[in-house]
C-alpha cells in the first residue's frame, strides 16, 4: 500500500449516479463487464437515460458560467445529442492493449489528508476509501489530482525542478515569494510522484502519459459528469477526440463516427476557453479564501 494505491480485483458493476436526487425511475440496472468498453458504453447510457427523463432547461450550476450564456437558461438538448454521438463512438474507444482492461481498485481522493504517517514517517496506512470504484487500468492511470501540476511546461515536459530560489528572491514581496514557492513545490511533487511510479510500478507509468488514454479518460469523465447546465464540456472533448482521431484508433484506421460543422466546432472552442477562464478565475478564488 505504501508504494501505490492500485490493486488487481475483480471487476465492478456500473450502475446509478448517487450524485442525483432522482434516478429510481430510470431503470437503469447497470451491467457487469471487466471491458473498458462496456464501462464507456455503460456511463453513457446512465447520463442518456437520466437526462432524457429528468434535464431541464436551467442556469449553469458553475454560476461564474451563467455571464458566459447571458443569465439564461441553458436547454438541455444538446448535451443529449452530444451523450448519443459519445455512443456512437464507443465502440472505437476499444484498447489495442488488453492489458489496459485488467481491473484495478484505485484510491479515489489520494491526499495528505488521507495518508496515515508513523513518526519514522512511515506510511501505515490510507484511509477515505468510501467512494473507490473498482475499474480497468487505462480508466483510472494518472497522477492524482493533489499530486499532478499539469498546465505548467516544465511539469508537463518531466523536467528535474531547480531548486535555487531566483537571484531576486530577497527583494520579492511575500506574496512574490509564496508564489516562487508554490511553483517549486507544485513541480517537485509532479517530477517526484513521476519518478517514483516509473521505479515502483512501471505499468502505471508506461499508461500515465499516453495520450490516447488520456483522450479516452476526458471523454469519459465528460460523458459520466451530471448534466447541471453544461452543454458545452463534453462536446469540447468530443470535438477534441475527432481531431486526434488517429492517436486514439492507432490500429484500425477507421474515420470518426460523428462530426460537427466547422461553425458548431468554432462556437464551441471559444465557448469551452470561457469556461475554462471561469474555472480558473475560480480557483483562485477558492485558493485566496483557502477552501
Amino acid at each position: 500500500m505504501a508504494r501505490e494505491a492500485l490493486w488487481i480485483l475483480t471487476a465492478d458493476l456500473v450502475g446509478d449516479s448517487t450524485r442525483y436526487h432522482k434516478t429510481h425511475n430510470t431503470n437503469f440496472t447497470g451491467r457487469k463487464g471487466s471491458s473498458s468498453v462496456d464501462i464507456f458504453r455503460a456511463v453513457g447510457e446512465r447520463e442518456l437515460t437520466w437526462a432524457k427523463a429528468y434535464a431541464k432547461p436551467r442556469l449553469p450550476y458553475e454560476r461564474l458560467y451563467r455571464e458566459i450564456y447571458k443569465f439564461k437558461r441553458v436547454s438541455p438538448d444538446t448535451h443529449v445529442t452530444d451523450l448519443v454521438n459519445y455512443l456512437e463512438m464507443v465502440s472505437s474507444l476499444r484498447y489495442c492493449n488488453p492489458s489496459l482492461d485488467r481491473p484495478v481498485m484505485r484510491h479515489p481522493d489520494l491526499q495528505p489528508n488521507n495518508i496515515l504517517v508513523s513518526d519514522t514517517n512511515e506510511i501505515t496506512g490510507l484511509i477515505d476509501w468510501q467512494h473507490c470504484a473498482i475499474l480497468p487500468l487505462g480508466i483510472v492511470a494518472g497522477i492524482p489530482a493533489h499530486f499532478q501540476n499539469y498546465g505548467d511546461p516544465e511539469s508537463e515536459m518531466l523536467k528535474q525542478p531547480q531548486l535555487d530560489l531566483p537571484s531576486d528572491y530577497n527583494s520579492m514581496t511575500p506574496s512574490e515569494q509564496n508564489s516562487v514557492k508554490e511553483i517549486n513545490r507544485r513541480r517537485v511533487i509532479h517530477f517526484l510522484y513521476a519518478a517514483l511510479t516509473k521505479r515502483l510500478n512501471q505499468d502505471h507509468y508506461n499508461v500515465i502519459f499516453d495520450q490516447s488514454l488520456i483522450l479516452r479518460q476526458r471523454l469519459l469523465q465528460s460523458a459520466g459528469r451530471p448534466w447541471e447546465g453544461d452543454s458545452v464540456s463534453l462536446r469540447a472533448e468530443l470535438i477534441r477526440s475527432i481531431l486526434n482521431w488517429l492517436a486514439i484508433v492507432q490500429i484500425n484506421k477507421v474515420a470518426p463516427p460523428v462530426d460537427y460543422p466547422e461553425d458548431v466546432v468554432q462556437e464551441t472552442v471559444d465557448l469551452n476557453a470561457q469556461q475554462r477562464e471561469a474555472d480558473v478565475a475560480m480557483e483562485q478564488m477558492r485558493h485566496a479564501l483557502g477552501v
